[in-house]
């Protein structure tokens, strides 16, 4: 059975990175679709596997060319499903501004081992310091993932996802300020501006003025908390880097 959805993910995705690993006994089914843009999108595996899924995966060669050919920033996350398995996902913008996937890798859970297992795959695939020097990675820093992207590209920038970061400062304010409500006209344009400026320091060209607009949501909170009599905490600025 291992044998025959590795031929046949080589078949759908050819000259790609092809990962299936099986373990012990249990019977699970493995769904997924051609990713990439040649493939037919009807063309889906379902296959009824005896085993425990370590992993699998694909990362599809054409889509790394298209990566490596424009801004080298890769964009990884992983989606839970309900039955309780995972898709780690890596995608890219093009250069229309267009969400291309790299690849994907179906498996148990976020563990470190097995980020290390897809992240791998992707360099595999051609994903190397020669060819992206400038690498950025962005996520929401997932422990495990944090510490295999150390591994895997060592070389590489690994950046906390802007929208990961505005749900962190806002949970960080509930703990400063406590939780907002509708009622509280001042603490909501308050965390709005900051959000804001958080915003601008995400789309910023440069190191200052990335800074400046941090600053100025620094300096809003601060004045906010001298008002309120309640701790300062830089809940925005816990955005070092």
């Amino acid at each position: 059975m291992v044998s025959s959805i590795d031929k046949r993910l080589r078949e759908v995705f050819p000259c790609s990175v092809v990962e299936v690993s099986l373990l012990k006994k249990r019977t699970v089914f493995a769904r997924t679709a051609a990713l990439s843009a040649g493939a037919d999108p009807q063309a889906m595996l379902l296959s009824e596997v005896t085993a425990d899924t370590r992993g699998l995966g694909v990362v599809v060669s054409t889509e790394v060319l298209h990566f490596l050919a424009s801004t080298h920033i890769l964009y990884v996350d992983a989606c839970h499903c309900e039955d309780g398995w995972v898709i780690m996902v890596a995608c890219f913008l093009d250069g229309a501004h267009h969400i291309q996937p790299v690849g994907f890798y179906l498996c148990p859970s976020e563990r470190e081992s097995l980020w290390k297992v897809f992240l791998q795959m992707i360099k595999i695939a051609g994903v190397t310091q020669e060819a992206a020097w400038d690498l950025v990675v962005i996520s929401d820093q997932d422990k495990g993932l944090e510490e295999a992207v150390k591994v895997i590209f060592p070389w590489s920038e690994h950046t906390p996802c802007s929208v990961h970061r505005e749900r962190h400062f806002q949970e960080e304010w509930k703990k400063a300020h406590g939780a907002l409500s509708q009622d509280d006209e001042e603490a909501l344009r308050v965390l709005n501006r900051m959000v804001g400026f958080y915003r601008m320091a995400t789309i910023a060209t440069t190191k200052e003025e990335c800074e400046k607009w941090l600053n100025e949501a620094t300096s809003l909170e601060f004045f906010f908390s001298l008002q309120k009599g309640c701790r300062w905490v830089r809940a925005i600025v816990g955005c070092d880097g």
